[in-house]
């Protein structure tokens, strides 16, 4: 006697909304050593580092894993290192507009086309606990190389931890104000 029986897997669509991503793979490919890219999903908004740049804009996400990302803007610096790092963050941010599905899958999220190439693999970041964050704030550090490359002679990078998710300092020319 042989029984059969049929399994279906019922996927549910997982809400991006407050997750934050690392990504590992650029249309297969892994990055160039050296850099990152991540991106911070909201409600309705993203948000996150390029490898040179900070970006944001608008995306929906809906049942059937689709996703639809609007509207993104960039800072407009150029980066010399690592060689490669402006042509990646084109690359990256194509593949963000083009994105039409995704799956989140343990803790990786795919973004893929409308032709199901997969574009985009992300690892998910799990946020730092309020304790660690909380011993940085008062805390001011000096930056002595960046990259493993020494400061030019006679400059000074610094960063200060004024409040938790916010630091600010100075980059060498100009003071600087930030979120992490």
């Amino acid at each position: 006697t042989l029984v059969l029986s049929a399994c279906q897997t019922q996927t549910q669509t997982q809400s991006l909304s407050g997750s934050t991503w690392s990504l590992s793979l650029l249309n297969g490919h892994s990055l160039v050593p050296g850099s990152h890219i991540e991106i911070q999903f909201d409600r309705d908004t993203l948000s996150g580092f390029s490898g040179c740049n900070s970006y944001g804009g608008s995306y929906q996400a809906g049942g059937d894993h689709l996703l639809a990302v609007d509207e993104i803007a960039s800072t407009a610096m150029a980066c010399l290192t690592p060689e490669g790092i402006n042509e990646q963050e084109g690359e990256y941010l194509q593949a963000l507009r083009e994105a039409a599905t995704y799956l989140v899958n343990s803790n990786h999220l795919e973004i893929k086309d409308i032709n199901e190439n997969l574009l985009l693999v992300f690892i998910h970041q799990k946020a730092g606990s309020a304790l660690e964050i909380q011993s940085l704030v008062g805390s001011s550090w000096q930056v002595f190389n960046v990259n493993g490359e020494s400061l030019i002679p006679g400059s000074q990078i610094t960063m200060q931890f004024i409040q938790p998710g916010m630091v600010r300092g100075f980059g060498g020319c100009r003071t600087y104000q930030a979120e992490f």
